[in-house]
């Protein structure tokens, strides 16, 4: 199809690494190279592409608020927990994409260009100051685009029937140091029946994992950067920060990215990104809400030996604004935001159950770090 996707090569078969056709991915990073350029006109076309996707995977419409509608508050004014309906409302679509053995073809080609757009995007206007903005939000646009289709596709139906409060638990990596090779409790295993889950699981070439690093630590990177800056306004935080943590809690079940993590010393880095993300205020997220997603990573993350130990270094990054100014390291950091997210909604907890798996998690994930740090600073 015209502007939908590229025309054949001479006519020839196309020739297949690890089922995946590289020719007919949108951008090289994440699997096969050899993405073929395309003209500017093909993007929106993907886009629309992608929308009808969505639709078709989410229903009829997405979530909605009753509040919102009948009293006109803004949506981070809604307690969490109060929509109409769920995001999919009907998940024999989803399930059967996500089926390993269903005939769908160039899910492998899909996933890889989606993963390889969202974390490729430069919100920086590539390193000069205001150019972002003149640049406009397309591309911007076609990127959360990317990262909410991709994030639905991560989506398993099976996660559903769980019992409340145990999910974020379940990954416990510390419990199995002596035998890392025997590690079956990864929830993203290579050998999981969800086709992109086990997708993303079998990233792990140093190149890919490199990709992935960089652009998840570059985005989150960019609150820290936007209140340093000398030039007010001068750079614009991406919209989708919300959807990278989500994105940021499937990755820390994938032990190849973990582990390169640690061995590129990109621990502090990304745990102070996500706790400037969970300060931040949007207009369609509560912030309840916000605080269960990088929570819920930061408890994965936490519950890697190596990345406890990793924390016990200085920290010398930038203390967010809800937590004071400390000196000591990056374990003390994680300490103080996990009690500062607990205390702030203890007195709740009884009553309002979103607020009860917030205390939760936090205050395990303080207990995982606790069991590693050498001392924890009391000013």
């Amino acid at each position: 199809l015209e502007n939908f996707t590229i025309a054949e090569l001479n006519g020839e078969p196309a020739s297949l690494v690890d089922g995946v056709d590289a020719e007919r991915r949108w951008q090289d990073g994440v699997g096969p190279s050899g993405a073929l350029k395309a003209d500017s006109d093909v993007r929106p076309n993907r886009q629309l592409g992608l929308q009808l996707l969505a639709a078709a995977l989410c229903g009829s419409g997405p979530a909605g608020s009753t509040n919102v509608a009948r009293i006109g508050d803004k949506p981070q004014q809604v307690p969490a927990g109060t929509h109409d309906k769920p995001l999919i409302t009907d998940e024999r679509p989803l399930a059967y994409l996500c089926n390993d053995t269903s005939p769908v073809p160039f899910r492998g080609e899909l996933f890889y260009s989606l993963l390889s757009v969202a974390l490729d995007y430069d919100p920086r206007g590539f390193g000069l100051p205001y150019l972002g903005h003149f640049a406009g939000t397309d591309e911007e646009d076609f990127v959360s685009l990317c990262l909410q289709v991709l994030l639905v596709l991560l989506q398993d139906i099976t996660d559903a029937p769980a019992i409340p409060g145990t999910s974020v638990v379940e990954c416990r990596p510390q419990e199995l140091v002596h035998n890392p090779q025997t590690w079956q409790f990864v929830i993203t295993s290579e050998n999981n029946r969800h086709i992109f889950r086990s997708l993303l699981a079998q990233i792990k070439t140093q190149e890919e994992l490199e990709f992935m690093i960089e652009g998840v630590v570059s985005l989150v990177s960019t609150v820290t950067e936007e209140r340093s800056t000398y030039l007010p306004s001068s750079m614009r935080v991406p919209v989708f920060l919300p959807e990278l943590l989500v994105l940021i809690y499937h990755l820390t079940s994938c032990e190849h990215f973990v582990r390169h993590l640690v061995l590129q010393d990109e621990v502090q880095p990304l745990i102070e990104g996500i706790l400037h993300v969970a300060c931040q205020e949007t207009e369609y997220l509560h912030q309840d809400s916000i605080s269960t997603l990088s929570g819920a990573a930061l408890l994965r993350l936490t519950a890697y030996r190596e990345v406890c130990e990793a924390l016990t270094d200085d920290f010398e990054g930038d203390v967010p604004d809800d937590l004071p100014e400390f000196q000591g390291s990056a374990t003390d950091l994680v300490a103080l935001a996990a009690l500062k997210q607990a205390s702030d909604r203890l007195s709740t907890a009884g009553t309002n159950r979103t607020h009860f798996f917030i205390v939760e998690i936090y205050l395990c994930m303080f207990l995982n770090i606790s069991t590693f740090a050498e001392a924890l600073r009391m000013e």
